[in-house]
């Protein structure tokens, strides 16, 4: 089995997602990817069989390029959501060798200083308020200070081990200790269903109508099935004009979740048939 994810390297946590997810699913080969979107390529193309992509964190929210890549990879060729899985975001610092010698720059990724932003303001006040260097990745900032000894870089446990680095400090340097990242596992293959399931679902509206998002959840609220998330989407090129993202309790499978669906597509509320991407596996069960 192939398995695509964000890298580059083995320290990202879509590398810590992936590995999550297919414990014990025998011979798994990881394949790096540069983006989501090509990661979701790659998935609906078969040149791996499934991939894995952050969507949404408790702190920044929604991961817009993941929706837009699985949106087009839907269309194009049948990609679906068939899991999912929770990491736990924690960031540390790390050095080539901790000499005792002043740091002269800091490597990190610019989500991951928002993330750390009280304990990296201290520790460059603590040393002469050395720069930051952002880069691309977490594994490139320790890639970039496991070359020189002289850098620091903020990055994920695994790079400790993968680029030979020390930590500063034995904790997770985040500001929030209750931060994760929800990761979808697509493929072309469905998910067999559950008695803990979600259905994901992208609505476009005729936005020039009152009310028009409360009348498409509608036929989910009175069969009693429960929303779990509703965001907007930005639509590329459109201005103020949305997508809706939705996720509900439950399996397309069952038969009011296809009753509330087929209601919603009659209604006249949503400018297509909105797109079922997928039904899924709650939580870390597959």
């Amino acid at each position: 089995m192939r398995v695509g994810y964000l890298g580059p390297g083995r320290s990202t946590f879509g590398f810590e997602a992936a590995e999550r997810f297919f414990k014990g699913e025998g011979d798994v080969e990881f394949v790096s990817f540069s983006s989501h979107t090509d990661v979701c390529r790659a998935a609906g193309r078969g040149d791996v069989d499934f991939g894995v992509m952050g969507v949404e964190n408790v702190i920044e929210g929604m991961v817009t390029e993941s929706i837009y890549a699985i949106d087009k990879l839907s269309r194009a060729h049948g990609l679906k959501i068939s899991g999912e899985v929770e990491v736990p975001i924690k960031l540390f610092l790390f050095r080539k060798q901790n000499d005792g010698s002043a740091p002269t720059k800091i490597y990190a990724q610019p989500v991951a200083q928002g993330q750390c932003s009280q304990k990296l303001a201290a520790f460059k006040k603590a040393n002469n308020d050395i720069p930051i260097e952002s880069v691309a990745s977490n594994s490139k900032a320790a890639e970039m200070a496991s070359k020189d000894p002289s850098c620091v870089a903020i990055s994920t446990a695994k790079a400790e081990q993968e680029y030979e680095l020390v930590r500063l400090d034995p904790e997770s340097i985040t500001n929030n200790t209750n931060n994760f990242t929800r990761f979808w596992i697509v493929g072309t293959k469905r998910a067999k269903s559950t008695e803990n399931d979600k259905t994901c679902l992208l609505i476009n509206l005729d936005h020039p109508k009152p009310g028009g998002l409360v009348k498409a959840l509608a036929p989910f609220a009175e069969r009693g099935i429960n929303l779990l998330l509703c965001t907007p989407i930005p639509i590329p090129g459109r201005k103020w004009e949305y997508t809706f993202l939705v996720e509900f309790a439950g399996s397309y499978s069952e038969q009011r979740m296809e009753d509330a669906y087929d209601q919603l597509c009659a209604s006249g509320i949503s400018m297509d048939a909105p797109l079922v991407l997928g039904s899924y596996p709650a939580g870390t069960t597959k």
